[in-house]
Formats: C-alpha cells, structure tokens, sequence
C-alpha cells in the first residue's frame, strides 16, 4: 500500500493547496459561481439599464426554456425512483394498485408545477 506524503495530509497553505492540485478546481468553481451569477443576475440588471433591455418575447422563451430545463432534469433524476416507490408492495398493499398509476401521478405532479410556474409571475409583487 503506498504511503501518503505529507503535503496530502496538511493542505491548508495557498501553496499546499497548489501542489496538491487543488487550485485548478477552485478556479473552474469560481468561473461556474461568476458565470451563475452574471446569468441570474441579468434580467434584474437588464431592467435596470436601459441600453441592456431584453425583448418581450425573448424573455418569455428564456423563461419558459428555463423551466422546461428543471422540470426534464427533475423528471429524468427522480423518475426511476419515484417508479420503484409509487409499485413497493408494502403501499400496493395499503392503496391498492397505485403502482398502475405512477405515470399518470408523475406527469400530473408535472404539470400542476409548471401551471404554478406560469402563473406565479401574474401574482407576484412588482419590483420596485
């Protein structure tokens, strides 16, 4: 079994950091962090400066894009093992036979929060 040098053990210097290899991970976490905030930002930032203006209809399609985006990545995650939890045989037992219906609860759980996503803008206070 090899041996751990020491500089693995105690990396807590910018130069220890360095030589493990740590940096290069901190730097592209760094560029996600100012990347993710530029891109949150800039509808607020947008509305704000008048020459960085966003038409209508392509905030709409953004808008829309980017729910569809979380939805498809929640849907393909969690699809496995909402089939493997909704057809356990302990709740067949207590429900009956949910399991047939778990693409029906699925796509219906789906579509009552896209319904509260378009609706909730018509609701909210405006920004001041």
């Amino acid at each position: 079994m090899p041996t751990i040098p020491p500089i693995y053990l105690r990396a807590t210097t910018l130069a220890a950091a360095v030589a493990v290899g740590v940096e290069p991970r901190m730097g592209v976490m760094g560029a996600i962090l100012l990347v993710s905030l530029f891109a949150v930002s800039f509808p607020t930032i947008s509305k704000q400066v008048p020459s960085l203006r966003i038409p209508g209809i392509l905030f709409f399609i953004g808008k829309h894009f980017g729910t569809g985006v979380i939805l498809a990545t929640a849907f393909i995650h969690l699809l496995d093992d909402a089939f493997r939890s909704l057809q356990n045989p302990v709740l067949e037992r207590r429900y009956g036979k949910v399991g047939k219906w778990t693409g029906l609860i699925i796509l219906a759980s789906l579509l009552s929060i896209f319904l509260v996503e378009c609706a909730s803008p018509r609701f909210s206070l405006p920004l001041l």
